[in-house]
């Protein structure tokens, strides 16, 4: 059967309305691809400007928000500079244990960022729908270590921290000379409540340097930890030959003793520090390690540094 010019005419109705129909789907489609990719941007974007607001904030002196926003500077978000999108920075505190962020707080320890783009849509606006606002938001923290992995068999008295810790200023971090030192300030360790002694703290040191390669134990604030003093002559060989193999940066414990103390007994151990070493010296009068703790590691994969006797870091934690 032949179709008629009244069916024709309907045909062509509804092949109109099949084709808006899929005109309006291609523009919902297009214009919804260009917002997801967007959307990713902007919260690469929060996420980045978070991470550098926090790391900031774990300076005492820090700005979070010009960290935040010289980041955003330094990106674009849909082709345009990242400066241009909308942003909003609060300083506040996290509870890592909730998994909650409040606004403020007498100590501060994160940073929620959320940034928010104004996007041009590509077909949408023919409609009169020109633009749409993407907008996400990410928070980052930074804590200090409540335990730590120590490598080298190396104890530090707080004391040396005093002055990092009344100023929070980088530049007041100590830098140990002969360690362990003369004054008792710093000394080796068993790493455990047993006595120290050369033969105990060399077996946790790297086994392509001569050390044992053993596991060091997990030590958490509060452990008790057998401490020693004296310069060991064969255990500050064995330091020297694994820093000359390439390993120079080392969790060690801090342990609550005087400087004018005694390293010949057990201490608890009230933190941890970062430090890296500069130089061994296992001949003549002046033999030790020189050890500088790092304040901040801001590259991810560094041995973490920060303000928290030189292991505190930040990350995204929401």
């Amino acid at each position: 059967m032949r179709p008629t010019k009244r069916n024709r005419g309907v045909i062509t109705v509804l092949a109109g309305f099949m084709l808006a129909g899929a005109l309006g789907l291609a523009v919902v489609a297009i214009d919804l691809g260009h917002l997801s990719t967007v959307a990713g941007e902007v919260q690469t974007l929060a996420d980045a400007a978070a991470a550098s607001a926090a790391r900031s904030l774990m300076q005492h002196d820090g700005d979070a928000a010009g960290a935040a926003d010289a980041l955003l500077a330094k990106n674009t978000v849909d082709g345009t500079a990242g400066s241009h999108a909308a942003r909003q920075v609060q300083v506040g505190t996290f509870d890592f244990a909730e998994g909650q962020f409040s606004k403020g707080g007498a100590a501060p320890n994160a940073v929620r960022v959320t940034v928010t783009a104004t996007v041009a849509n590509i077909v949408a606006g023919i409609y009169g729908d020109r633009q749409s606002d993407v907008s996400r938001e990410a928070i980052a923290a930074f804590s200090g270590n409540a335990s730590g992995h120590p490598r080298l068999p190396l104890a530090i008295g707080r004391c040396h921290f005093t002055s990092y810790e009344a100023s929070g200023s980088c530049a007041t971090m100590p830098t140990l000379t002969q360690a362990p030192d003369g004054k008792d300030g710093s000394g080796w360790t068993s790493l455990t409540s047993d006595n120290g002694s050369a033969s105990k703290a060399r077996r946790y040191l790297p086994a392509d340097c001569g050390g044992g390669g053993e596991d060091a134990p997990r030590l958490r604030v509060g452990d008790v930890i057998g401490v020693m003093n004296g310069q060991a002559n064969t255990l500050l060989k064995t330091v020297e030959d694994c820093v000359a193999a390439g390993h120079n940066d080392f969790v060690i414990p801090v342990v609550d003793v005087d400087c004018n103390g005694k390293f010949n007994k057990q201490r608890p151990v009230v933190g941890f520090a970062t430090v890296h070493v500069t130089n061994v010296t296992t001949k003549g009068g002046t033999k030790g390690i020189d050890v500088k703790p790092i304040c901040s590691a801001t590259t991810p994969g560094e041995t973490p540094g920060g303000p928290d006797l030189g292991t505190r870091a930040a990350a995204i934690v929401k």
